[in-house]
């Protein structure tokens, strides 16, 4: 049997944190370990609880996903990040990607793609929602770089 993944779910959303930790909760693999409704409880949260990953939105309040992101970078552990936003702009896709995402799930998608995003970065693999991938060349070279990264998931 697979190791349990611990998750994280970031969202200023309550009922976007309810479908997530619905579908996710059917899975035996993954395991939600906290929700925050923004960037400074989730910090505060993610630090304590330490997950394997964190399913972080960008736009919220008080500190936004991007932001949040970025102070993850100063933690003295891993902590795996999967971006779930109503953004498809190519500069949002290459910001989160700059920030070490492992993968990008529209909200669009997030029924279809959270599940498949999980797996894949649980085993240090890359996930984009398929309807980014038609998109401008630039953007392709950023997918496919997400898409052949190396596993990184160390616990």
């Amino acid at each position: 049997m697979a190791q349990e993944v611990t998750v994280m779910i970031v969202d200023d959303h309550p009922l976007l944190r309810r479908g997530l930790r619905d579908v996710i909760g059917e899975s035996s693999r993954f395991r939600i370990v906290g929700e925050a409704s923004d960037g400074e409880e989730a910090l505060r949260q993610l630090a304590t609880l330490k997950p394997h990953i964190a399913i972080i939105d960008i736009d919220m309040p008080r500190l936004n996903g991007l932001d949040t992101m970025r102070a993850l970078k100063h933690f003295l552990f891993p902590i795996e990040v999967i971006v779930l936003t109503m953004y498809k702009e190519e500069d949002m896709f290459n910001a989160a990607m700059d920030l070490g995402a492992k993968a990008y799930v529209l909200k669009e998608n997030a029924a279809n793609d959270i599940m498949a995003a999980l797996e894949k970065v649980a085993r240090g693999e890359g996930f984009v929602s398929s309807s980014m991938l038609p998109a401008g060349q630039r953007r392709s070279d950023r997918v496919q770089e997400l898409l052949l990264s190396k596993p990184s998931l160390r616990r």
